[in-house]
């Protein structure tokens, strides 16, 4: 096999490692909602996360609704 050959593999390498992360991520994002949906608390999530419950709640909260946000005017 010569440079350019292995040069290819790596990058496609790099290309799948990519495409696995971020399916995780959509995964852990998915999973988190699920818990939260039945009833789990951040903290209980965070303790699983191995963060705070301010870091579980940073990365995978949500912005609350609009008809539950408060209105300056």
């Amino acid at each position: 096999m010569n440079t350019s050959e292995r040069t290819a593999r790596a990058l496609l390498r790099v290309q799948r490692a990519s495409i696995e992360e971020a399916e995780a991520v959509e995964r852990l994002r998915q999973s988190v909602t699920r818990a939260v949906r039945s009833g789990a608390s951040w903290a209980q999530i965070a303790t699983h996360l191995g963060v705070t419950e301010r870091a579980a709640r940073r990365r995978f909260g949500s912005p609350p609704a609009p008809e539950d946000q408060t209105t300056l005017f």
